[in-house]
């Protein structure tokens, strides 16, 4: 499958990863204006983008440059729906407030579907989004070619909400995404940056078979070092 063509939706019982939509900035404009959120951010190589973004057109400006790398074939972003709350937006137009997301500390999930979104049967609105359940985060992946150790790598960056940094969160949704990633985008390794103090993140990723790497990446244009890398092999 070409995720460029068709995008994958991935799905158990308590989230679901699809393709970004502008649908979803109110529900993401609280992930990525959440100061508890933003250091654990992957900006390695993103031309001094921290990711915090405190409107709701920054916000949009953010998805509408995913979806014009996505047309371009850069790289996929997914929106990562917790199917188990309301968006920000649908309680905003219902009872004019905010959403709280509650508890993340479901256990991690054993099973789970892949589906198209042209064939999804999850309830869609007219556009494709899903839209049962609220944007907790993105993932963003793609097969990163490079003149360094971490070339044909499946680089992969998990933006998610303070509240669902936790190891049982991180390892359920990285489940969904990660066993697939191999060939959907052709790589030999998949590769996500965990700083020092992200232990719950650290901790789900070492439940999945990641382990720690001491090569740098390198920065396309600035040539600059970057680490905390945990890579997957194939």
């Amino acid at each position: 499958m070409n995720p460029y063509k068709n995008c994958p939706v991935y799905e158990n019982e308590n989230y679901v990863l699809r393709l970004v939509e502008m649908s979803d900035a109110q529900d993401l404009l609280l992930v990525y204006s959440d100061e508890k959120a933003v250091p654990y951010f992957n900006s390695d190589n993103c031309h001094g983008d921290d990711f915090h973004y405190t409107t709701l057109d920054r916000m949009e400006s953010a998805i509408g440059f995913w979806r014009t790398a996505y047309a371009q074939n850069a790289f996929v972003r997914w929106a990562v729906i917790d199917r188990r709350s309301h968006s920000a937006s649908s309680l905003l137009t219902n009872y004019g407030g905010a959403a709280d997301a509650g508890s993340t500390s479901n256990p991690l999930a054993n099973t789970s579907d892949s589906t198209d979104v042209g064939s999804s049967n999850i309830p869609t609105a007219n556009n494709g989004a899903v839209t049962v359940g609220t944007a907790v985060g993105t993932i963003e992946l793609f097969n990163r070619q490079a003149n360094d150790y971490y070339h044909d790598c499946g680089l992969l960056r998990l933006d998610l909400r303070s509240d669902y940094e936790t190891a049982d969160s991180i390892r359920e949704i990285l489940s969904l995404i990660v066993p697939p990633a191999f060939d959907l985008f052709g790589c030999k390794m998949i590769a996500s940056k965990i700083p020092p103090f992200a232990v719950s993140r650290k901790a789900a990723a070492e439940a999945c078979g990641f382990t720690a790497c001491e090569e740098k990446l390198i920065g396309g244009e600035d040539k600059r070092e970057y680490g905390d890398y945990y890579i997957l092999l194939k």
